[in-house]
């Protein structure tokens, strides 16, 4: 039915959009949607602003959740893998934007520069990790009261946000 309605009248219908398809996928769009539903005339209202509010704060707490994501992927994908031929990984810090000429910018274009040139850069890449054994080895969670067979379940598992509520819950009861 929405789809024959005028677009100005489809707003009405309010409609959970389908997540995991299309624009909704993107970092933005499902966090200002309660916002981006309202009709025109209460887009400056104290509501709205609470909305925006909301959304940046959610906006916030997603991008940094797919920043530690990102850099999880180099790790595992680069850092981690000893048995395969991989570029060099250089880590620029990009936290200080009043520094990213000097920190970041020329620092890049110096590295792509020394690759072009096939020279070193001044500046030194990441070294790469020891890849995770996963020998036979268990491993035991006081906190979780649970054991682990293999390096790799271990390690996933203290990363986990599971075990990061248990060991708070256990620091509590103490």
């Amino acid at each position: 039915m929405a789809d024959r309605l005028h677009p100005q009248n489809r707003r009405k219908i309010i409609r959970l959009p389908n997540y995991t398809k299309g624009i909704w996928q993107s970092i933005g769009f499902k966090e200002f949607h309660r916002y981006l539903i309202l009709p025109d005339v209460k887009r400056n209202s104290e509501e709205a602003q609470v909305l925006i509010k909301e959304g940046v704060e959610q906006l916030k707490q997603v991008t940094r959740k797919y920043s530690r994501k990102q850099v999880k992927w180099i790790r595992n994908r680069f850092l981690r893998r000893p048995d395969r031929q991989v570029p060099p990984v250089y880590m620029l810090d990009a936290t200080d934007l009043s520094a990213w000429e000097t920190v970041v910018s020329k620092l890049a274009a110096e590295v792509v520069e020394a690759f072009m040139e096939g020279k070193e850069p001044s500046v030194s890449p990441l070294p790469l990790e020891d890849a995770l054994s996963n020998e036979e080895t268990t491993f035991y969670c006081e906190s979780c009261n649970k054991v682990f067979v293999g390096q790799i379940q271990w390690e996933s598992h203290i990363e986990s946000r599971k075990h990061y509520k248990m060991k708070k819950r256990v620091v509590k009861q103490t």
